[in-house]
């Protein structure tokens, strides 16, 4: 019964589609649990940790950078920073959340020639 179970259960994985990317639309409702969590601790601890961590991982990790971050930002100020311009472009929603992040970043801090 058991190795039943089991053969039917990895079909069942197997079978499933899988999600290839997050979208802007989903990191922005993660947003509002940071801004919540942020304002009265009613949000998930969760989603909002993931929202500033994926932020912050993203400027940690993008060794190519086409912006110009002033020094001694913070996490908070740049989750604020992707979270104002996730707000102001629902019509980016459908991209991936990496692209909303890197366009958020552009346009907060160009570069500087």
């Amino acid at each position: 019964m058991n190795k039943t179970l089991s053969w039917l259960l990895l079909v069942l994985v197997m079978a499933s589609p899988a999600k290839a990317q997050t979208t802007c639309g989903e990191l922005a409702g993660q947003y509002l649990d940071f801004l919540k969590e942020r304002d009265d601790g009613t949000a998930s601890s969760f989603s909002s940790g993931y929202y500033q961590g994926f932020v912050w991982g993203y400027v940690l990790g993008d060794a190519g950078r086409d912006y110009e971050m002033p020094h001694g930002v913070t996490a908070q100020q740049v989750s604020r920073v992707v979270g104002t311009f996730l707000s102001n472009n629902r019509q980016m929603w459908h991209l991936p959340m990496w692209d909303c992040v890197h366009r958020a970043l552009l346009d907060a801090w160009p570069l500087r020639k």
